[in-house]
């Protein structure tokens, strides 16, 4: 029984001292981490997924009404 309560007070301690290490970590990144610059790139990169997406609609579109145009000529 005095191993069992020993072994729980050590892993205790020892996930105390890792939330306190991932906080501490979370709070220093986010100190010195410029955000607008990081959400700034996000925006450029959703910017260009979006451009590319509309002209790949626009393409898929062109073809199906060429394949179309063809089907209704012959």
């Amino acid at each position: 029984m005095e191993k069992i309560k020993y072994k729980q007070k050590i892993h205790h301690k020892h996930g105390l001292n890792t939330k306190f290490i991932a906080i501490f970590t979370l709070i220093i990144t986010s100190l010195t981490v410029s955000s607008c610059s990081a959400i700034g790139e996000i925006f450029k990169a959703g910017m260009n997924f979006g451009i590319f997406i509309v002209v790949a609609i626009i393409v898929v579109v062109i073809i199906i009404a060429l394949r179309f145009r063809k089907k209704n000529d012959s």
